[in-house]
């Protein structure tokens, strides 16, 4: 008998939660350092995180189990890192969590075999992610709470709770 939710649906739902934070974080930060340019400048330059996926090209052999929990960790952590830091240095941890982030999805997208699991999966997982997100803003009247004082623990327990269920996943390995 299936479970209507597995390990993958709890930590997708946060991971997506931390992309789509990433993501906003770095065009944010892009915006906020080049609001008064009139020229575009080296911290445009950040929106060439949004292409990391391209570095796999790099890569001729399979892609393994390694690089995956290698890329789904530092993106966690780098999203827990960049508050703690200013403009320019949260620019630079948020892309470096986006980067990551996209590599993950790319090579969890390759490595997943159920296909009718892994799509309910995905749809629940980005709906919960964006649930995440609208519920921490609607707190803190649209910031995220999860990265300003003493509520970035919360931030932190979902960072480990995510690190810990992506040891449980399961991977068709492609070696």
């Amino acid at each position: 008998m299936k479970t209507p939710v597995n390990k993958d649906a709890y930590f997708l739902s946060i991971f997506f939660y931390f992309f789509l934070q990433s993501m906003l974080t770095l065009v944010e930060s892009i915006y906020t350092l080049d609001l008064l340019n009139t020229q575009l400048d080296e911290k445009a330059l950040g929106l060439l995180f949004f292409f990391s996926p391209v570095f796999l090209i790099i890569f001729k052999e399979k892609y393994n189990k390694r690089i995956l929990y290698t890329s789904g960790v530092v993106s966690i952590l780098f999203k827990l890192l960049y508050p703690l830091f200013n403009t320019t240095i949260k620019l630079l941890f948020s892309g470096i969590s986006l980067g990551s982030a996209l590599i993950f999805l790319v090579i969890y997208f390759s490595m997943k075999s159920d296909e009718e699991e892994f799509n309910s999966n995905i749809t629940l997982s980005l709906l919960m992610g964006i649930l995440l997100g609208i519920f921490f803003k609607t707190l803190y009247s649209s910031l995220d709470i999860t990265e300003y004082g003493f509520y970035q623990l919360i931030g932190l327990g979902l960072g480990l709770f995510a690190i810990y269920q992506l040891r449980g996943m399961n991977f068709v390995s492609s070696n």
